[in-house]
């Protein structure tokens, strides 16, 4: 892991026991063989899109030590797209390789329309006194709090039927965040809403996230592109560690996104969407001179099957100033909403995480290679390549839109957990998810 924070990257990530991409069991403790263990998959040709290594079967050789002599092998009775636990009796250890495809929800279409399973989430606390951080929980209301879109829901926008349900904006009371009109469900995506109670439903993939109303944690700049969600398929997910830490020297520097929708109200006549128009600040919150736009990310990301440091964003929403929103600060507060019943939603500090050279794991061309987070390059402006594919897209690129919202991944939607204080204790949210074995290259040892 400290090769990764400080590099970016590790091209032989370890596992711990038993949370490998292998099964491996023990069926006889007698017979057990003492050695150094490695296992090649071989003889498969990559599908150009897709770039699944299905056809692939494998042989595990039997080393008397790390980088010495070859003792023995085995090789698999059939090729990992059957589901076969083979017993190796001379070591008393059973092998289970399996490619679990990713597979559409409903119907067919492209890659982008696949999907594939959360294996398991959880949230660990260095201190378990100290449950500070919680979330904004997603439900079906017409509200807000309806940011995660699972499921079929889609209301009626026609004027002249019977169940029209739109309200009219020229009515006095008016706010996008009560019109059912603006809590479309992404159809045909999560059909059986699988993935809308991860974490008590405050973190989801990117390809179900609202966007339509004043208060989601998403706002798309300029003027929406489909392609701008369909590329950010579940199937591209990665598993991930998402860390909060106070120490300092771990921590990401990211653009901060405006949230609020009325640009005459935000700080510097902000877009939506764009990074903010407040001076960027160091890891005290000090204006450092850099510019506008920029923050610090009070901890990272990292990619479990790459090896990869992965590039972070937050939002903010500025015209929320009294709940910490125009300060490029990550610090939500732990209020849902105001003493009438506007939204506040911890002032709105939602976290993005993107993706590591998705393109290229993926076989699909119309995705992007996000490169890893190196710190010594990506906390200057000039070497921060998700700043600088952001700049792209305020300048209204369609190209840069797609590559961009394609590579997000993740979003949280966090807030502090009432009574308890921001950062009190470090917090490691994990996200496991079923991967396909692909082609990949790492230290390029194997051709």
């Amino acid at each position: 892991l400290s090769t990764i924070l400080a590099n970016g990257f590790t091209d032989t990530p370890e596992y711990d026991y038993g949370k490998g991409p292998i099964n491996i069991k023990v069926v006889d403790p007698l017979l057990l063989e003492n050695g150094y263990f490695e296992c090649k998959f071989r003889d498969y040709n990559a599908a150009p899109i897709g770039n699944g290594a299905d056809t692939a079967s494998w042989v595990i050789y039997r080393y008397d030590a790390k980088g010495g002599t070859i003792q023995d092998s085995v090789s698999s009775d059939m090729a990992i797209n059957g589901d076969n636990e083979q017993i190796i009796p001379a070591w008393g250890i059973s092998v289970q390789i399996h490619q679990e495809k990713y597979y559409f929800p409903i119907g067919t279409g492209n890659i982008t329309s696949k999907t594939t399973d959360m294996i398991e989430s959880s949230i660990e606390y260095a201190d378990s006194s100290k449950r500070w951080l919680s979330g904004v929980p997603d439900n079906d209301a017409y509200f807000p709090s309806n940011w995660i879109r699972s499921g079929d829901y889609a209301p009626e926008t026609d004027p002249t039927a019977a169940g029209y349900e739109c309200l009219d904006p020229a009515l006095p009371f008016y706010e996008t965040y009560i019109d059912p009109c603006k809590y479309p469900d992404e159809s045909g995506v999560d059909p059986n809403q699988k993935y809308e109670g991860i974490l008590e439903g405050t973190i989801a993939p990117h390809r179900l996230v609202g966007y339509q109303s004043d208060y989601m944690p998403l706002a798309y700049f300029g003027t929406f592109s489909g392609s701008s969600k369909t590329n950010a398929s579940i199937s591209f997910l990665p598993s991930v560690n998402i860390v909060m830490t106070n120490d300092k020297s771990l921590w990401t520097r990211c653009p901060v996104i405006e949230l609020g929708r009325n640009t005459a109200l935000n700080v510097g006549a902000c877009a939506p969407g764009a990074m903010r128009k407040s001076p960027s600040v160091d890891k005290n919150g000090n204006p450092d001179g850099t510019g506008t736009g920029m923050g610090w990310f009070p901890g990272y990301a990292v990619d479990l099957e790459s090896g990869a440091r992965l590039y972070l964003a937050f939002g903010e929403n500025s015209f929320l100033g009294a709940e910490n929103g125009a300060d490029m600060v990550w610090n939500p507060t732990d209020r849902f909403v105001s003493n009438v019943g506007t939204p506040l939603m911890g002032g709105m500090h939602p976290v993005y995480v993107f993706s590591y050279n998705q393109k290229s794991i993926n076989g699909y061309s119309s995705s992007y290679d996000f490169p890893a987070y190196i710190p010594a390059n990506a906390e200057s402006n000039s070497g921060n390549a998700l700043r600088l594919k952001w700049a792209e897209v305020e300048t209204n690129n369609t190209l840069a839109k797609r590559e961009l919202y394609g590579s997000l991944t993740w979003i949280s939607y966090p807030i502090v957990t009432p009574g308890q204080t921001l950062m009190a204790s470090d917090v490691t949210i994990k996200l496991r998810i079923n991967k396909e074995y692909k082609n990949y290259v790492a230290t390029g040892e194997n051709n």
